[in-house]
C-alpha cells in the first residue's frame, strides 16, 4: 500500500530515498536531487525545475504527466517506468525515445 503526502523541496541539496509512496503533484525546484533514488513511486503530474538530478534512479516510477524543466539528468537511470505524457523542456519523453530508438 502506498503511502500519500505532499513534498515540496526546494532550494537546498537534498537526497531522497523514496519506496512505495505516493508524490503526486509534488514540485521539485531549485535543488539538487543527485544519488536519489525512487522506487514504486507515483510521480504523476510533478514538477522538476531546475534541478540537478544526476545519478538519479527511477524503478517502477509513473512519471505520467510529469513536467521537467532546465534539468540535470547526467548518469540517471529510468527502468520500467511509465512516461505517458512526461514531458523534457516542453518535449514529451515518447517521441524523444521513438526519435532515439529510430537512429540507434
Amino acid at each position: 500500500m502506498q503511502s500519500n503526502m505532499d513534498l515540496t523541496i526546494e532550494g537546498e541539496k537534498r537526497r531522497v530515498l523514496a519506496t512505495n509512496c505516493n508524490l503526486t503533484g509534488s514540485t521539485f525546484r531549485d535543488c539538487a536531487l543527485g544519488d536519489s533514488v525512487f522506487n514504486d513511486v507515483s510521480l504523476v503530474g510533478a514538477s522538476f525545475t531546475n534541478v540537478n538530478a544526476s545519478r538519479f534512479i527511477a524503478s517502477d516510477v509513473n512519471f505520467t504527466g510529469a513536467r521537467l524543466t532546465d534539468v540535470n539528468l547526467t548518469g540517471v537511470a529510468i527502468e520500467d517506468c511509465i512516461l505517458t505524457g512526461a514531458t523534457i523542456d516542453g518535449i514529451r519523453i515518447e517521441e524523444l525515445l521513438s526519435f532515439y530508438r529510430t537512429k540507434s
